[in-house]
C-alpha cells in the first residue's frame, strides 16, 4: 500500500484542481495553513505556500496516476522512504534495491529495561540478542564499504550490543564509545545508585575507508572576522597568537580565565581560546541536552505515545560527521523520526523503518512538517527551509498475507483459517489446497513490490491503452493488471496463487 508526498514546488505543471478539501484540512491539522484557507488563497499566492506536502492518499485513481505519470524520472526526485513493517522483513524487502549502498545507519533499539513504550521494550537477554544479532547482520551487508554503524543504548544493553557488535563488525572496526550526557538532573535507577545522567553510542565502521569528518561544524563568521588568521588548525587560539592579536580585552579575559583553572599564568603555547564549533569532537557529548516537553525550541513532538525523542543537534552531529550530501541514511528502529529529520534538513536522501501505529500519526505527520519549512530544532543552523518529496508504504506481513486468503481444500470447500494452518501442515502429497485470491490486490503495488525484489528504482508511470505502467531503470516495462509471469518470472517468488 503506497503513496507518495510532494511539496507542491516539485509538481510539474501544478494546478489547483489537485488539491482536495481533505489535503486542505490536513495542512490545517498541521497548522500549516490558517483556518481561513482555501485552494483559491493558494493561487493567489502560490510562493508563499510552494512548500505545502501533497499527499496522494487524497486523491482519486485517475487524478493519483495524473500527477504521478507528470515525473519523468520518479524515484530520483525522491529525498527518501518510509516503511511500515517489522524490520526483519523490511531489511529482507529492502535488500536488493539498497545492499552496498547505505553510509550509514543509527538505530535507537529498545533498551531492554522491562518497562513497556509504544513500542515492545520488554525482552528477555536471549531474545533481545536474537531479535538484534538477526537485523544487525543485515545491516552490515546493507551498508556500502565506507559505510557506519551506531548503536544507541544505555546501561541496561550496552554491554550486550558491544558484544554483538564486535561479532558482527570485528573488533578491528570498533572505533568508539560515545558518551552522551543527557544533561539536567538525571535519573535514579534504584535505591542504591548514582544518579545515571549518560547513554551510550557505540561506533563500528564496515571497513578503514569509512566516511568520517571529525571536524563539529563551522566557525561562527564573528570569530573568522576577528581570530581567522590566529586560529591553528585545531581552531584553537594559542597565548602568542592571542597577543599578536592586539586584543588587549580578550587577552585579559583569557589570562584571568586560565590563572583561575590552573593556578598559574600561562605560557604562549598554552591554549586561550578553543572555538568547539570548530574543533575535533571528544567522544564525550555533554553539550547537547535532551527534548523536553516544554522545550523552548519548539522540538517536542506532541503525541499520545511515550517515545524517547531524541534531540535533532545529536542525529546533526553523527549525520554530518559519517555521511556526505551523496550518502543514504537508513534507521530501522525509527521512533518519533527524528533521524531522518535531521537527514532531510542536511541534505541526505534517508530510508525509516518504524511498525508501531504512531508511523502515521507521528511520523508521518512531523516529515510533512518538516518539508513544509516549520522551523525547529537544526531548521536555522542547517539553512534548511522546506521542499521535498517522500514515498510511504505498508508491508505485509507473513500472517496477514495468510490471513487475507481463503482456503479450501477442492471436495471439502470453505475452512477455518485457523484450521488450515494445521491442514496445510499434515497434507498428504496428493492433496492440493486452492487460495481465493479475490480482492487480494485492492491495496497491492505491483510495481514497489517489483522494484524492491529486482533492486530497480522506478522511472516514471504512465498509462498506454488505458492500463497502468511502469517503467524500471534497467528498461523493462511492467503494466499493472496484466502481469506476464514469462516474462516476469521474477514474480513468482513474491506471490503465490492459483487460478
Amino acid at each position: 500500500n503506497t503513496q507518495y508526498v510532494f511539496t507542491l514546488d516539485l509538481i510539474p505543471n501544478f494546478d489547483i484542481s489537485l488539491i482536495t478539501d481533505k489535503q486542505i484540512a490536513e495542512w490545517k491539522e498541521l497548522n500549516l495553513v490558517d483556518v481561513n484557507f482555501t485552494a483559491t488563497t493558494l493561487k493567489s499566492d502560490f510562493e508563499k505556500y510552494k512548500f505545502l506536502p501533497l499527499d496522494t492518499k487524497f486523491l482519486n485513481y485517475k487524478n493519483r496516476l495524473d500527477l504521478l505519470s507528470r515525473f519523468e524520472n520518479l524515484d530520483e526526485i525522491l529525498n527518501g522512504e518510509l516503511v511500515k513493517s517489522d524490520n526483519f522483513a523490511a531489511l529482507n524487502t529492502l535488500m536488493p534495491r539498497y545492499k552496498g549502498k547505505i553510509d550509514l545507519i543509527y538505530i535507537d533499539p529498545p533498551f531492554n529495561t522491562g518497562s513497556d513504550f509504544e513500542y515492545k521494550d520488554r525482552f528477555q537477554d536471549s531474545t533481545w540478542l536474537t531479535l538484534m544479532q538477526n537485523r544487525l547482520e543485515f545491516a552490515r551487508e546493507i551498508l556500502s564499504e565506507r559505510g557506519s554503524f551506531y548503536l544507541h543504548l544505555d546501561h541496561n544493553a550496552n554491554y550486550m550490543g558491544r558484544m554483538l557488535l564486535n561479532d558482527t563488525f570485528g573488533k578491528e572496526n570498533f572505533r568508539n564509545e560515545i558518551i552522551w550526557g543527557l544533561g539536567g538532573k538525571g535519573l535514579v535507577n534504584a535505591k542504591f545508585s548514582y544518579v545515571s545522567t549518560h547513554q551510550s553510542i557505540l561506533f563500528f565502521t564496515n571497513t578503514e575507508k569509512c566516511i568520517l569528518n571529525l571536524k563539529n561544524g563551522k566557525i561562527s563568521e564573528s570569530v573568522l572576522s576577528r581570530f581567522g588568521k590566529y586560529l591553528n588548525e585545531n581552531n584553537q587560539i594559542l597565548f602568542s597568537s592571542l597577543k599578536n592579536s592586539g586584543d588587549v580585552l580578550e587577552l585579559e579575559k583569557a589570562t584571568k580565565s586560565f590563572i583561575k583553572k590552573f593556578n598559574r599564568k600561562p605560557l604562549d603555547n598554552d591554549i586561550a581560546r578553543n572555538y568547539s564549533e570548530g574543533s575535533l569532537i571528544k567522544d564525550i557529548w555533554d553539550d547537547i541536552p535532551i527534548v523536553r516537553q516544554n522545550d523552548i525550541y519548539g522540538e517536542y513532538i506532541q503525541s499520545d505515545e511515550n517515545l524517547t525523542q531524541k534531540p535533532e543537534a545529536l542525529l546533526q552531529r553523527i549525520i554530518k560527521a559519517s555521511s556526505d550530501e551523496n550518502s543514504v541514511v537508513l534507521d530501522y528502529h525509527l521512533g518519533s523520526g527524528t533521524s531522518v529529520a535531521v537527514a532531510q534538513k542536511l541534505g541526505r536522501k534517508w530510508l525509516g523503518v518504524e511498525m508501531g501505529e504512531h508511523f502515521y500519526s507521528v511520523i508521518i505527520s512531523r516529515l510533512k512538517k518538516v518539508l513544509a519549512g516549520v522551523q525547529s530544532g537544526i531548521s536555522k543552523d542547517a539553512g534548511y527551509h522546506g521542499g521535498g518529496a517522500f514515498r510511504y508504504f505498508e508491508l505485509e506481513s507473513y500472517e496477514e498475507a495468510l490471513n487475507e486468503c481463503e482456503y479450501a481444500l477442492y471436495e471439502n470447500g470453505v475452512i477455518d483459517y485457523n484450521k488450515s494452518r494445521k491442514l496445510i501442515k499434515f497434507l498428504n502429497k496428493s492433496e492440493k489446497v486452492c487460495l481465493n485470491m479475490s480482492g487480494y490486490r485492492q491495496n497491492f503495488d505491483i510495481f514497489v513490490s517489483y522494484a524492491n525484489l529486482i533492486g530497480a528504482k522506478i522511472k516514471r508511470i504512465f498509462t498506454a491503452g488505458g492500463i497502468e505502467c511502469a517503467e524500471f531503470e534497467n528498461g523493462e516495462i511492467m503494466q499493472k493488471d496484466d502481469i506476464d509471469m514469462a516474462k516476469f518470472p521474477k514474480i513468482r517468488d513474491l506471490i503465490w496463487w492459483e487460478r
